[in-house]
């Protein structure tokens, strides 16, 4: 199990605001996380954008599923249920985490588990605390 999963949801005409969401996520400087996009409905220069992102950082996986109703969450529930990290972040496709930003969280993370950022996938608050009461860098922990 890995540190954290990201989750990025996309859809559309996306394929010029997505590497800019993933290039956010991957200047935190955490390793072992997985970056999960799920497409909803998305055109063929998404696709070939996602296909670039994977070839250049193996932690990205692509799910890629037909326009569903209203935002897609049907298929993000799905991509969940197949999350390994240990907490779930969400980044929109169009919004950029600024540098440092875990830095700012992790204090969160420690004190008030449920209002941090991101949701656990343990069932153990202390457990979900002590991912992140240690260096945000590499951990032992892949997420393959």
């Amino acid at each position: 199990m890995c540190r954290a999963s990201v989750l990025i949801p996309t859809h559309g005409h996306r394929a010029a605001t997505l590497p800019l969401a993933v290039a956010s996520v991957q200047a935190q400087g955490i390793e072992d996380i997985e970056i999960l996009i799920v497409g909803d409905g998305v055109d063929d220069a998404v696709r070939s954008t996602v296909e670039g992102l994977q070839a250049a950082d193996a932690r990205i996986r692509f799910f890629d599923f037909p326009k569903g109703p209203r935002n897609g969450e049907i298929h993000r529930d799905g991509v969940l249920r197949q999350a390994r990290g240990r907490i779930v972040c969400y980044q929109a496709d169009d919004d950029l985490w600024l540098p440092g930003i875990w830095q700012t969280w992790r204090p969160r993370w420690r004190m008030r588990i449920s209002s941090a950022p991101c949701m656990s996938t343990s069932s153990s608050k202390a457990a979900f605390a002590a991912i992140f009461s240690t260096s945000s860098g590499p951990s032992s922990e892949t997420c393959g």
